[in-house]
């Protein structure tokens, strides 16, 4: 029997839930003495999981509320509680680092994941174990990994002490990390395992996660994202932003404007229920759908994220790639720069976007005017594929680089230029994508590129100097923005100037916007 004192922990955790649910938008908030006293039994009477659970679930809802900011609230609050229950704080400490990991707040996660490391010789192997599955998922997130705790071993001691949800918490995980590195075959087993899972559990929510990944899997290999049969569940919205992705990017490939508006679709509703959750904008993938329609240079070129992570790298490269096709040689620039900045090195693809960064950059080195680079990243791109089976991107960086390589003054020879194209096109053809456009987007940058061969060409930092300049920034806050003296910034102004055949800032950045380098 137990004591006449002692409350029903999960019991508990319903209630507030129920109660939680009824309270969204209005001002009151009836479900908090129920969690007062839920946690208050919990920290009592030990119950470690009891409080973990019934947080986390409080936390989930609140920030599926639009409520962010209240659950890392209750988190905090909840740790207040826990602070002398080690089993209890490790893992508030996880899931509180993964809440701020969500949105992008990596630094706040990093440390929320350090305070919980401390505990670890404190708590016993569940309390331990779960902890190692939330700081991997975050770490993973932050396109980062660790060699400490090998993720076979981790699986296996989930599977030891019962611990599904956060087996299945972090295959969800595993398996965009390894699509980020162009992992394929190391992802299949995994793959196959969520599958298994949701058959044997009769889970929607599992079989919604092994719908997405099999529509990223057989897209690299099969160009399959557009099988129907695969089956994403709307409440899993993290698997429709996966799953719908890859269908726009084959519908895109495939000029098919139907089932791009469609994904679209899908893709808008699933970003409104991730509420929080720093997946970028969605209206980048809007531009990415129509990129092939036209090569005018666009306006309002998106600015470069500060931050790159797992959640938010699919919207960026789409948008990298638009920038390439769309943009001014200044915009060009700045997203390659971005792109060697912000991604690790075995970041080279991306499971809601799966193309080749090294293509990626490789176009935004052409449309910037470096046409070797171009030419470099392109055969890197190239090897790459071969090496992981991406055979939608072989096809795409075939024809690609053999397009440079009969456009530019590059000295290739004739046989292997034409064998690249023609094995690019035949590869894509197969799939039902048209090659024409790929190929005359490259034919469009080469002929910028040309056409850009003032007097001399303009260096990196003379664009930037003139894109300042442009915007109507003194010399002095040119300098101060670039980090390098105000008689600098004169003399590359004039520089700039000279090589435009032009005089004046007003005059040099009309004939730069015309030249389609801002």
């Amino acid at each position: 029997m137990p004591p006449p004192d002692s409350l029903d922990v999960e019991q508990y955790a319903r209630e507030a839930t129920r109660r939680l649910v009824s309270s969204v938008g209005v001002a009151h908030e009836d479900w908090r003495p129920t969690i007062e006293r839920g946690l208050a039994a919990a920290y009592r009477q030990g119950d470690a999981a009891g409080l973990t659970s019934m947080v986390q679930l409080v936390a989930h809802l609140l920030d599926g509320a639009g409520r962010y900011e209240d659950a890392i609230g209750e988190l905090d609050h909840a740790l207040a509680f826990a602070r002398n229950v080690p089993d209890a704080a490790i893992v508030l400490h996880g899931i509180r680092a993964s809440a701020l990991a969500a949105p992008g707040r990596m630094d706040e996660a990093r440390r929320s994941l350090e305070d919980g490391y401390g505990l670890l010789p404190r708590c016993g192997a569940t309390a331990r174990t779960r902890y190692q599955v939330f700081r991997k998922v975050v770490l993973w997130q932050a396109l980062e990994e660790e060699s400490d705790c090998p993720v076979d071993s981790l699986m296996a001691d989930c599977s030891a002490l019962g611990l599904t949800r956060d087996r299945s918490f972090l295959l969800s995980w595993y398996i965009p990390f390894l699509a980020s590195s162009g992992d394929r075959r190391g992802a299949h087993p995994w793959i196959r395992a969520v599958k298994l899972e949701a058959q044997t559990s009769n889970s929607r929510w599992r079989a919604s996660d092994a719908a997405a990944f099999e529509i990223w899997d057989n897209f690299v290999g099969n160009a399959g994202g557009r099988d129907r049969r695969a089956i994403l569940e709307p409440e899993n919205a993290m698997s429709v932003w996966r799953g719908e992705a890859v269908r726009l990017r084959d519908a895109t490939l495939r000029g098919d404007g139907a089932a791009a508006e469609a994904a679209l679709q899908n893709l808008q509703d699933a970003r409104r229920r991730l509420a929080s959750a720093d997946v970028g904008d969605a209206d980048w993938y809007r531009w990415a759908a129509r990129c092939p329609d036209s090569l005018d240079a666009e306006p309002d070129t998106p600015l470069p994220p500060r931050n790159a992570n797992l959640n938010n790298l699919g919207t960026t490269l789409a948008a990298a790639e638009c920038v390439a096709w769309h943009g001014s040689q200044q915009a060009a620039l700045a997203w390659l720069e971005a792109l060697d900045r912000l991604l690790p090195h075995r970041t080279q693809s991306c499971l809601e976007w799966p193309l080749s960064v090294f293509r990626v950059r490789a176009l935004l080195a052409l449309r910037g005017g470096d046409v070797r680079r171009a030419r470099a990243e392109f055969q890197d791109g190239l090897d790459w594929c071969m090496a992981t089976g991406f055979q939608t991107e072989e096809g795409l960086t075939r024809l690609q680089l053999g397009e440079l390589c009969a456009l530019a003054d590059l000295r290739v020879p004739e046989k292997t230029w034409q064998s690249d194209r023609r094995a690019g096109a035949q590869i894509l053809s197969a799939r039902g994508y048209d090659p024409v456009p790929r190929a005359y987007a490259v034919a469009h940058s080469v002929t910028l590129s040309s056409r850009n061969r003032v007097a001399d060409r303009l260096t990196r930092r003379e664009i930037q100097v003139l894109g300042l300049l442009a915007e109507g920034r003194s010399y002095r806050e040119a300098a101060e923005t670039l980090g390098i003296a105000p008689a600098t910034v004169q003399t590359l102004a004039h520089r700039v100037y000279e090589k435009l055949g032009v005089s004046g800032r007003e005059r040099a950045a009309r004939e730069a916007r015309r030249l389609g380098i801002l």
